[in-house]
């Protein structure tokens, strides 16, 4: 069915439309994009990434190591700053031009992994188009360092296409093994493809479903050991929690209303701060209302609906409806990561919405091929603008620190690093 679909064009013009849509919506980064935040920190204080210590460095420390450990293990982050370091110096258009191109693979890799999965209807592409351009996704695209779920995605989409085109079990071990140890390396985040992973093997043989396990195991013992060896401690943790001295209850509250804010960008990305370090209800000086706990409701509501349409579509022998409920309820688990489960570095940002919504894109499409044509076509393009529109914010520091203080006036960190940044053209006075 592949090969007739690829051959008539349909997959493949599907795919190709969305990675168009990609480059559309977020040549404006290109465009628009500088160094804020800490990418400057984060290209020209690090010396593995300047070229002044060999590439296997960037496998010995912490990927904040150059300012203080922050428990973060992303050896790819920081080749692929190194990369764009020796390409584009200190011109900030080159670093976005590579955070375009791997969102553009990303939304390729997914296309051909659906494509591939036995018995996906082609609706379920409908949904690339979507995540494409959304422009919540700018936390991830649009700011240089937040590459890192872009990379994380990367390898865990290879390990999961290169599971389903492999021919024997030896080498499905091999290409999950390699491809979600790639995806580590970008960001501890790549650990959920190991669920995707898992379900996409229940198409295949015994022998492929093992096969799959073993390479999970595997990638996941090499990485903790590689970490170990660089870190000091296998398992990821964040030194500087902000919620770390509350209860795991209380940070549950705090995640309920990360959860509520999270579904609120995904259908209405307006309105708000790239950074919620001190926005309301979501900082350990003002804790959120108990209302906050509704949060977990539709997440639950998306894991166990989402179970049980998949469990529906096996027994009735429904590909389509097996390949959303997996969507709505992998697209629920990869918040884990960031659900304050284990103490979080930050208590909410954007940018966790990235693997959800590539998650969510079957059951997305589900929904978009409800809609007239020329519904989808207006709404991909207004999509695409409000992405050039979020793409502004990180033009520099000026324009994201406005931002910050547009929403959150008394932002201390927002009116230090802008007072720094003034000191740093020459505007004493100013700073």
């Amino acid at each position: 069915v592949y090969k007739r679909q690829v051959q008539n064009g349909s997959v493949g013009n599907w795919i190709l439309l969305a990675v168009g849509v990609a480059v559309l919506a977020w040549t404006g980064a290109i465009v628009q994009g500088g160094f804020v935040l800490d990418d400057r920190e984060a290209v020209f204080e690090n010396a593995v990434v300047r070229g002044d210590l060999p590439i296997a460095e960037a496998f010995r420390r912490d990927y904040w190591h150059h300012k203080g450990d922050a428990g973060h293990y992303r050896p790819l982050a920081t080749l692929t700053l190194r990369m764009d370091h020796a390409l584009w110096g200190g011109k900030a258009a080159g670093y976005h031009v590579t955070n375009l191109v791997l969102h553009a693979l990303v939304v390729a890799l997914l296309g051909l992994v659906i494509a591939r999965i036995p018995g996906a209807p082609r609706w379920a592409l409908f949904g690339l188009l979507v995540f494409a351009a959304h422009p919540v996704l700018a936390d991830s695209v649009a700011w240089i360092s937040g590459r890192t779920s872009m990379l994380c995605a990367v390898g865990g989409q290879l390990a999961c296409l290169a599971f389903l085109t492999a021919r024997g079990w030896p080498l499905a071990v091999l290409v999950v093994a390699l491809g979600l140890l790639l995806g580590l390396f970008g960001k501890e985040d790549a650990i959920v493809f190991a669920l995707p992973i898992l379900l996409l093997a229940l198409t295949r043989g015994r022998s492929f479903r093992v096969a799959a396990a073993g390479g999970i195991v595997l990638a996941l013992g090499l990485y903790l050991v590689l970490r170990q060896n660089a870190l000091g401690h296998a398992l990821p943790s964040a030194p500087h929690a902000p919620l770390a001295s509350l209860s795991w209850m209380d940070r549950l509250v705090f995640a309920g209303r990360g959860l509520l804010e999270g579904g609120r960008l995904v259908f209405f990305p307006r309105a708000y701060p790239p950074t919620y370090r001190m926005a309301l209800g979501f900082h350990a000086a003002s804790p959120p209302g108990t209302w906050a706990l509704l949060g977990w409701l539709p997440w639950l509501a998306l894991v166990l609906g989402g179970g049980a349409a998949a469990l529906s579509g096996i027994v009735r022998r429904q590909p389509g409806r097996t390949l959303v409920g997996c969507s709505l309820a992998t697209a629920a688990l990869s918040l884990l990561p960031v659900l304050q489960i284990v103490p979080a570095g930050e208590v909410f940002a954007p940018r966790f919405l990235y693997l959800p919504l590539l998650f969510a894109v079957p059951a997305m499409g589900a929904l978009l091929r409800l809609l007239p044509r020329v519904v989808l076509v207006l709404l991909v393009g207004l999509l695409v603008v409000l992405a050039w529109e979020r793409a502004a914010v990180y033009a520099g520091p000026e324009s994201w620190n406005g931002e910050v203080l547009a929403h959150v006036p008394d932002d201390v960190g927002a009116l230090n690093d802008w007072g720094i940044e003034r000191e740093r053209i020459g505007d004493k006075e100013g700073a």
